[in-house]
């Protein structure tokens, strides 16, 4: 979900989001057709090929033809009416370059719930090319501007490098010359983050509701299930089996996971996160970092990275030292931790992100916040 220069003058650049595409309705209409068909086949058609004594053998051409028919249907379905949906729920309707008020000011709606980004963070305009060899080609080069800190925000994506090229120096011209300096107000986080304070402890705890993934592997699975019972027979008993633990240890798996929440706590020389069970309050996956070794909160909004898009990382002043690896260089951020946050959206993952950096560089000066 793209956006695009609106308008531009002395006092503010407006980037706007692009509206919902009338090509992501079109996907949906033909993936839920398509599902349609193959529940019509599958009443209708002759689907297998018996042997003499009826036990089923092999899927007729009408058998095959429903199964590619739902596989494609449930792919387009949940693409078109989930994940598109919700990405474009995620992407800021508006992005404004306030020269007046010398800060980039990002709003999930109409020019409210604001991300606040003073010019004086924004170290320069660059380009960003997605890892992801499935969106390699020549019009994949984003434009984005690069905090002081380390983070990133995706501002006009989807040109061509001569394109992006212009858009940087456009940007650099009108907004990093300016001379003036901004100051941030209170940060309030978002009631999805529950937030207690005790004398010099800071504690913060959240949950992560279904995902996308969560619930297409979900569904998915259901199908390959009900397919795996209708495929059935004497011969395949073991292979049936087999699949359906394997599914169902998959599933108890990923509801496992939900019913866990993620706690952060900050004291007066450590950072400490964990996860806990909502049922037996046990905690696992404990994290502990003296304050003094922490180097930066990061949050990057790089929309064409889905499986990182919701995390903020904290780094230590060792992650600069470690030598890359092939799993690292897949990632957008080297980090000692990362805080996993699918309930938040982009403005609020960065009021969480400059309120963590606040309460550590408070907790460094010996004071509370």
């Amino acid at each position: 979900m793209n956006l695009h220069i609106q308008s531009h003058d002395a006092e503010k650049i407006v980037l706007k989001r692009q509206p919902y595409g009338l090509g992501n309705r079109v996907f949906l209409v033909v993936g839920v057709c398509m599902l349609a068909l193959s529940v019509y086949l599958f009443f209708t058609g002759e689907l297998y090929l018996h042997n003499e004594d009826g036990e089923l053998r092999l899927f007729t051409v009408s058998g095959i033809f429903m199964l590619v028919l739902l596989g494609f249907g449930v792919v387009l379905t949940l693409i078109a009416g989930f994940m598109l949906p919700a990405t474009y729920k995620r992407t800021p309707k508006h992005i404004v370059f306030d020269h007046q008020r010398a800060c980039m000011v990002v709003c999930m709606t109409d020019y409210s719930e604001e991300g606040i980004i003073p010019y004086q963070d924004i170290n320069s305009f660059r380009i960003y090319e997605p890892k992801n060899m499935l969106n390699a080609d020549e019009n994949q080069h984003h434009v984005l501007a690069e905090k002081k800190s380390g983070g990133e925000w995706t501002l006009v994506p989807g040109h061509s490098r001569g394109n992006a090229n212009k858009l940087i120096q456009f940007f650099t011209e009108n907004v990093l010359q300016q001379n003036k300096s901004a100051t941030l107000p209170a940060v309030k986080l978002p009631d999805k983050i529950s937030v207690t304070k005790s004398g010099n402890t800071s504690l913060i705890t959240w949950s992560n509701p279904y995902s996308f993934w969560s619930f297409s592997f979900l569904l998915i699975s259901l199908l390959l299930g009900t397919g795996t019972v209708l495929a059935y027979t004497e011969s395949g008993r073991v292979l049936f089996l087999l699949a359906a633990i394997l599914l169902l240890v998959l599933n108890i798996w990923i509801l496992y996971l939900h019913t866990r929440k993620m706690a952060l706590s900050i004291t007066a020389d450590t950072l400490e996160y964990y996860e806990f069970s909502r049922i037996t309050k046990k905690r696992s996956k404990m994290l502990s970092i003296p304050l003094e070794d922490i180097a930066q909160v990061v949050y990057k909004y790089l929309p064409t990275e889905v499986s990182t898009s919701c995390d903020i990382w904290i780094t230590t002043k060792q992650d600069a030292k470690k030598k890359p690896t092939l799993l690292s260089s897949l990632k957008p951020m080297a980090a000692t931790l990362t805080l996993r946050l699918t309930t938040l959206n982009p403005v609020e993952c960065l009021h969480l992100e400059v309120w963590l950096q606040q309460e550590i560089n408070a907790r460094r000066k010996g004071g509370e916040v």
